[in-house]
């Protein structure tokens, strides 16, 4: 049986040939072009956007050095972001402190970049 696409919107800073997405930890995560991105072990699920308009949210005044794609998604399990330190989960809720994530936030254990919609 085949199962159905879900599309989303995905906030990556630019870097050339590969784009970047930061984590919970600070570290950044590489996005292949052509390949799907999978959440690395010591990180909890990908952030992604139902919307474009979702994404732009999040995006706010960063456009220059950030952008939207448009991707393909496999849906994660868990519904917060989390990260593991010394060998323990720490959880990172959504909406607390600096990180405020739009209401319609998906999480996906791998992403796989369609086409860029923003410069």
């Amino acid at each position: 049986m085949k199962t159905k696409k879900i599309i989303a919107y995905k906030v990556l800073r630019n870097g050339g040939n590969w784009v970047f997405s930061g984590t919970t930890k600070g570290k950044s995560i590489k996005y292949n072009k052509t390949r799907w991105t999978r959440s690395p072990k010591e990180c909890g699920p990908l952030a992604v956007f139902e919307t474009f308009s979702d994404a732009y949210l999040f995006l706010g005044s960063s456009s220059y050095w950030f952008c939207i794609y448009k991707c393909e998604i496999v849906r994660s399990k868990y519904r917060s972001l989390w990260y593991m330190s010394d060998g323990r989960v720490k959880r990172k809720e959504v909406n607390i402190g600096i990180l405020q994530l739009p209401k319609r936030t998906m999480f996906a254990d791998k992403v796989k970049l369609l086409e860029k919609v923003t410069s």
